[in-house]
């Protein structure tokens, strides 16, 4: 994916191309808040695209037809697995189902290398890294994360070994491993003295912060969790299939950040919190048969429960349909299994834990059993 040179690093880009049809098989022109929610879709999957106006021509039996269309071109960084394909396999059957379209046009046109300076390099992989190395010291860093790229993408192994204001300099000084390389960096501390500063993945020490009386600055949330959002494909923790969509109407609701899904998808989204609920517990000291979860109407509660302490936790939602429920407990269960037998997706679990709030859930978690709170 990275190409290491001396003086920058070429990343492989892929361009996709989308053709979104502007009117239906009748020459009836969709609803322009119809297109426009389709490209605001795309556009928090990927952050930036160029869209064109094109024209068709194709040649029936008996006539000429002419057809308008959007020509939607996206680059997407393939990962370390696959390419981005199982994204547009999934953009254009909804395409399909919502613009009532036999055929949607969806090709990968070609791959491409982007010329990427060893700073840009860091900003690219999420990462805070101070600019006063030398070159050499950049470029060497740089490589060490390129040939370990799928370990960073994922953040194994990330721990933080120092967190502290230099009150003098009035400079934050933040070290931390990842992947066997110390990183660190300095910035300008403008927070005002009362609040604390935390690392995200200090579970001990945050789970305190959160629930005390004066306000936190979370340090590294993004570079532990959040960029996988931003920097990488979607993936999906868990497909759903053996299930007919068609009986649920398009969008079958909203998902917790206001954007209209359909069922199919709230399945997933929905099964992956219930999940990070579950892995949250596991990985807090549950075994696996101590852990119960219901699915039902308003939701679903996660508990773990042994001879020494209990902890609920649960993820609200309007679920009135029996059918659904149960998928969501059938999906859930793989999920769960895969995770215990070591071979889920690393990316797919990332994304589900940045979605789903993991490292505040785990640090309150913590929190609570230590201090003997539960049910």
């Amino acid at each position: 994916m990275y190409t290491v040179t001396d003086r920058g690093v070429l990343k492989k880009v892929e361009t996709w191309s989308v053709i979104v049809p502007l009117h239906d098989n009748d020459g009836v022109a969709f609803d322009k808040d119809i297109v426009d929610q389709i490209l605001e879709e795309i556009l928090l999957d990927y952050p930036g695209f160029s869209v064109t106006n094109t024209i068709g021509y194709w040649k029936g039996s008996d006539q000429t037809y002419v057809d308008k269309n959007y020509q939607i071109l996206i680059d997407a960084v393939p990962n370390g697995s696959s390419d981005s394909s199982a994204f547009f396999v999934e953009l254009k059957e909804s395409l399909q189902r919502r613009l009532k379209q036999e055929k949607i046009y969806v090709t990968k046109q070609d791959s491409k290398e982007e010329l990427l300076t060893f700073n840009e390099f860091f900003l690219e992989m999420g990462l805070l890294v101070s600019a006063e190395d030398s070159h050499n010291q950049a470029k060497s860093v740089v490589q060490t994360l390129a040939a370990n790229f799928a370990f960073v993408e994922q953040r194994l192994g990330y721990e933080t070994l120092l967190l502290r204001r230099d009150v003098s300099r009035e400079k934050v000084i933040w070290e931390r491993k990842l992947c066997g390389i110390t990183l660190r960096s300095e910035f300008d501390d403008t927070l005002p003295t009362n609040i604390n500063i935390v690392a995200a993945d200090q579970y001990d020490r945050l789970g305190a912060a959160l629930l005390g009386e004066h306000p936190v600055a979370i340090i590294g949330s993004y570079e532990f969790l959040l960029y996988t959002l931003d920097r990488t494909n979607p993936r999906c923790l868990i497909e759903v299939d053996g299930f007919d969509f068609t009986k649920y109407s398009d969008p079958y609701t909203r998902s917790p950040s206001g954007k209209l899904i359909d069922v199919k998808t709230f399945i997933e989204e929905f099964t992956a919190g219930v999940f990070i609920g579950c892995l949250v517990l596991r990985e807090e000291g549950f075994l696996p048969q101590e852990l119960t979860v219901n699915v039902g109407a308003d939701g679903s509660m996660q508990r773990g429960a042994n001879d020494a302490r209990s902890m609920l936790l649960m993820s609200p939602a309007v679920i009135p349909e029996i059918a659904v429920q149960q998928k969501i407990i059938e999906c859930l269960g793989q999920a769960l299994e895969a995770y215990e037998k070591n071979s889920i997706v690393p990316i797919a679990l990332a994304q589900a834990k940045a979605k789903n709030g993991y490292f505040l859930k785990r640090s309150i978690v913590r929190h609570a059993m230590k201090h003997g709170d539960g049910d």
